[in-house]
């Protein structure tokens, strides 16, 4: 076991980051750090490929990057500094500490507010018509929020204080109430609980049905272990926190697929553990394999994000990474997600060119969205379009409304963020604002309402 650990470890310090940013605000500015790696010497790759066994680490090719920060400067208080997405829901940690979240409300996702407790739950902030007056109030039991993460039906913050705090669904042990024997149900948790961690939390991560949090020298996971996702020794498919095989020095990022765990290192290369599977970017000898390897020959990797569906025998969900200033996905298309313009499964990062020659810097990843953020705060989505998710109204009769390759979404300011649910997206703007467009099924835009019409153009959310 020890030398499979070894294996991994030796990592030096990472610059980058991945997914939805978190740092440290006042309650005016933020600054989301985008970090450019170090540059190659090498030639570039125009595909990238696994590598060969025991052989050297390829270099993706680098090229110029504009490596300046983004500062979100807050036009109103309290404004948004972060945005994070669920299955169907968003979330928004804000610059007085507390936060807003908007969407489906099952199981209590989108917490609740003094006003659901009037009305008797969240799912009555969506009204038949609109009110004019609506506006987004702050979440009971959250008020000193650093971090804010979700995935599926649950969210989590990182307080002030280093607690982890969660609501939402629970039914693989999300909420992460015990160490000890797991606790698992299929109630409504609308309100936020602490996650029982072994000590002080620095970063968190949360996915469909994990959470993890970086304590100390390691990082600690919860939830589902269907597929051994919690990268530990035990089989059980469900389990409380405990620490798990990485190595908090050398790990910089978790990122959570349905079946599988990945993880950037702190010198920029991506790991993979779990259901080992065109997804998880490399051969093994057994799956499911609790161990983190090396996934791709992708270097110089600073963000990165991937959707999967079960079952874990078959490919259903793309990845997609930023490394060196360029875009790569690789998995299953037959939701146009990987921006290739071709129908065809991807086993291996494919380099994605970008419109404008925009420099990619985040991206965001759903059941039928992929989109960047690029240096310049331009946006950019593939996928299906049938709720105006690419900032275009669908063709009129047409039975096509995927789009197969990325495309400029239109927005009037410059974003710092983008995040994705399975038919919205939602941008973070420079000036702490925040806008949504595409489907409106569950409430996604945050206007207090629900329709089954498509939005493509973004529309402003409202907080109180």
């Amino acid at each position: 076991m020890m030398k499979r650990i070894q294996r991994w470890t030796m990592f030096g310090a990472m610059t980058g980051l991945v997914g939805a940013s978190a740092v440290a605000c006042d309650a005016v500015t933020e600054r989301l750090p985008f970090v450019a790696p170090a540059l190659s010497d090498g030639s570039a790759l125009a595909e990238a490929s696994l590598p060969p066994e025991g052989g050297p680490i390829v270099d993706a090719g680098a090229r110029p990057i504009d490596a300046s920060d983004v500062t979100v400067t807050c036009a109103t208080t309290p404004c948004a500094l972060e945005l994070t997405a669920g299955e169907r829901h968003f979330c928004a940690r804000m610059s007085d500490g507390t936060a807003r979240c908007w969407g489906d409300a099952t199981r209590g996702a989108i917490g609740q507010t003094a006003r659901d407790l009037d009305a008797g739950d969240a799912s009555a902030r969506d009204a038949a018509t609109p009110d004019p007056d609506f506006a987004l109030e702050p979440l009971l039991g959250i008020s000193d929020a650093k971090e804010i993460r979700a995935g599926g039906w649950t969210t989590c913050v990182l307080d002030g204080a280093g607690k982890v705090l969660c609501w939402g669904v629970n039914d693989w042990g999300q909420l992460g109430l015990s160490a000890g024997p797991t606790r698992t149900d299929y109630d409504a948790h609308p309100t936020p609980t602490p996650v029982d961690l072994s000590g002080v939390a620095e970063r968190l991560e949360v996915a469909r049905f994990n959470g993890c949090a970086f304590v100390g020298g390691h990082v600690e996971c919860w939830g589902g272990n269907q597929y051994r996702q919690l990268s530990r020794d035990t089989t059980v498919a469900v389990a409380g926190p405990a620490p798990t095989h990485l190595d908090a020095s050398k790990v910089e990022r978790v990122v959570f697929a349905e079946t599988a765990g990945f993880a950037l290192t702190s010198d920029a290369r991506l790991l993979s553990w779990g259901a080992i599977s065109a997804i998880a970017g490399r051969a093994s000898s057994v799956s499911a394999d609790p161990y983190p390897e090396l996934a791709t020959s992708l270097s110089g990797v600073t963000d990165f994000a991937v959707w999967t569906r079960w079952p874990a025998s078959i490919v259903y969900g793309q990845a997609c990474a930023v490394a060196n200033g360029k875009f790569y996905c690789w998995g299953d298309n037959s939701q146009s997600t990987l921006c290739t313009g071709i129908p065809d499964t991807e086993p291996n990062p494919v380099e994605l060119s970008i419109p404008d020659e925009s420099i990619p810097s985040q991206v965001a990843a759903s059941q039928f969205l992929t989109c960047i953020r690029s240096t310049n705060g331009k946006v950019h989505c593939c996928g299906e379009g049938n709720r105006g998710q690419m900032g275009t109204e669908p063709p009129d009769g047409s039975m096509r409304t995927k789009q197969d390759v990325l495309v400029h979404v239109p927005l009037d300011g410059v974003a710092a963020q983008v995040a994705t649910s399975a038919s919205t997206a939602c941008i973070l703007l420079t000036d702490g604002s925040v806008e949504c467009w595409g489907s409106n099924a569950f409430g996604e835009l945050g206007q207090g309402t629900k329709d089954d019409v498509s939005h493509p153009k973004p529309t402003k959310v409202k907080f109180r």
